[in-house]
């Protein structure tokens, strides 16, 4: 069962289907998401962003990361930071 982490959004995010986003949930990442990210290939952020962006709820793409602000961007990676530092 995977591990949920809810991450409050300071600045709210509005998708192209016009859902605003006010929180995200991140789920616990697995081995075949980061297989996934990487086989878009791009930069390290390219990566990252789209290994993100597949563990959030609502489902999210990269380009929806890319208007997200620099600062829930960072609580994003503090939490899917936690899940790797976790020891289980």
């Amino acid at each position: 069962m995977s591990k949920l982490n809810e991450i409050p959004l300071a600045e709210h995010l509005t998708l192209p289907d016009g859902t605003v986003v006010k929180k995200i949930v991140l789920r616990s990442p697995k081995v075949r998401d980061l297989k996934l990210a990487q086989r878009g290939g791009g930069t390290e952020a390219d990566q990252e962003i789209r290994l993100m962006a597949s563990l959030c709820e609502p489902p999210m793409t990269p380009e929806d990361m890319e208007e997200m602000g620099l600062a829930d961007f960072r609580k994003l990676q503090a939490a899917f930071q936690r899940y790797l530092d976790s020891p289980s």
